[in-house]
């Protein structure tokens, strides 16, 4: 009952996948490749890509976190975001090989 609660929290949203685009099946692929639910997929992808966009805070040094600290986080972030890369460059040849549209 506790994990129905749990998965009921937060804010909801409705999704709707454009008709004939494949995503969806995609994402269910995906997510079951990563031991993940859909939801816990999309958000993860979500959640990656809005960390692409943003840069690492430039106030994280004024937290009293060392240099070298700050410096292994923005190699790790970098590492991280290269692998994300190189893992939708392998979802896109997965997407040409079963002929789905490019990622827009």
């Amino acid at each position: 009952m506790a994990n129905e609660k749990r998965k009921r929290e937060g804010a909801q949203l409705l999704l709707r996948f454009s008709e004939g685009s494949g995503l969806r099946e995609v994402l269910k692929r995906e997510a079951a490749l990563n031991g993940r639910t859909l939801t816990a997929e999309i958000i993860f992808r979500l959640e990656n890509s809005v960390a692409q966009q943003e840069e690492l805070s430039p106030s994280v040094s004024s937290t009293g976190i060392s240099e070298e600290l700050d410096k292994r986080l923005r190699t790790e972030k970098w590492e991280l975001l290269e692998a994300i890369k190189k893992l939708q460059g392998e979802i896109d040849e997965v997407r040409d090989q079963v002929g789905l549209a490019p990622k827009i």
